[in-house]
C-alpha cells in the first residue's frame, strides 16, 4: 500500500527560515534486535544509518512561530519499499534541512525525528506470522494507602505479640499449679483455651497497619469491571 506520513514543521526561532526540504529515509536491510533498540531509536539516542530515500518534499519559507504541514508519500512500487524482503519494523528518519546545501541534500539537518514503518507479510514467500492481538498494559497502582504507624511499629517490633505470649505463659503457670489440686483435676483447663486463641487468632495489629481508602478501592473495582467487559483484549496488569 506504500508509505505516507504527515507532519508539521514549526519555526521556533526568532528569525525566518529559508525555503528547505523535508526527507524520509530508511534502512531497508536493518533489523531491530530488541525493544530497547527500538526505544533508543525513537528517543534519538541511536545512530542507525538511513541511506535509502523514501520520499522528499520541498518546504517554503517559514516565519517565526509559523508551522507548515507537509505530507511525504512513497508508492507501493517504490524501489526501497520493494527491497524490504522481511517482515518487521524498519527505522525511518524524518529530516528537515534549510539554507545552503538543501538542494543537494548535504545541508546539516536542522531538525529530525526517528520513527518506524512496518513491512507487512503480503507478497513475501516466507511463512506467515500469526496475527498480533491487541494488548493493554494497566498499572494497578494507587496513592490511597494510609499507614497506621502505631500498628506498623507493633508489626515490626513484635511488642504486642511478646506481651501476649508473656501473659499466656503466666496463665499457663498458674493453671498448672491449680491443676495439681485433685479437687480441680476434673475442671476444664483454661490454659488450653488461652493457648489455642494465641495460635489461631492473628494479631489485629498486622492486618490494620495498611488501609486502602474508599476512593482507591472503588477505582480498582472499576478497573476490574472494565477488564471483564472486554475479554477480547489481552491485558497485562
Amino acid at each position: 500500500s506504500g508509505y505516507t506520513v504527515t507532519l508539521a514543521v514549526t519555526n521556533t526561532s526568532n528569525g525566518s527560515l529559508a525555503p528547505g526540504r523535508l526527507t524520509a529515509s530508511t534502512n531497508n536491510l536493518y533489523t531491530f534486535n530488541s525493544r530497547i533498540d527500538m526505544q533508543t531509536w525513537a528517543e534519538g539516542g541511536s545512530r542507525i544509518p538511513t541511506p535509502n530515500l523514501l520520499a522528499e518534499q520541498s518546504v517554503g519559507a517559514i516565519q517565526p512561530g509559523q508551522s507548515l504541514e507537509v505530507t511525504l508519500s512513497a508508492p507501493a512500487d517504490n524501489d526501497q519499499l520493494k527491497a524490504m524482503t522481511t517482515w518487521g519494523a524498519k527505522p525511518v528518519l524524518l529530516a528537515y534541512r534549510s539554507g545552503p546545501g538543501t538542494d543537494t541534500g548535504n545541508g546539516k539537518p536542522q531538525a529530525s525525528v526517528g520513527t518506524f514503518l512496518t513491512r507487512s507479510p503480503d507478497g513475501l514467500a516466507t511463512a506467515q506470522t500469526p496475527a498480533l492481538e491487541v494488548s493493554m498494559v494497566l498499572p494497578l497502582t494507587t496513592t490511597g494507602w494510609t499507614v497506621d504507624h502505631s500498628a506498623l511499629h507493633h508489626l515490626m517490633t513484635g511488642e504486642r505479640t511478646d506481651k501476649k505470649n508473656a501473659g499466656n505463659a503466666a496463665a499457663n503457670g498458674g493453671d498448672k499449679g491449680r491443676n495439681n489440686d485433685p479437687a480441680q483435676s476434673s475442671a476444664p483447663s483454661r490454659t488450653t483455651g488461652t493457648t489455642d486463641d494465641s495460635q489461631t487468632t492473628p494479631d489485629p495489629d498486622a492486618s490494620q497497619s495498611l488501609v486502602l481508602s474508599d476512593r482507591a478501592q472503588k477505582q480498582q473495582k472499576d478497573q476490574s469491571q472494565l477488564l471483564n467487559r472486554h475479554p477480547q483484549l489481552g491485558t497485562v496488569a
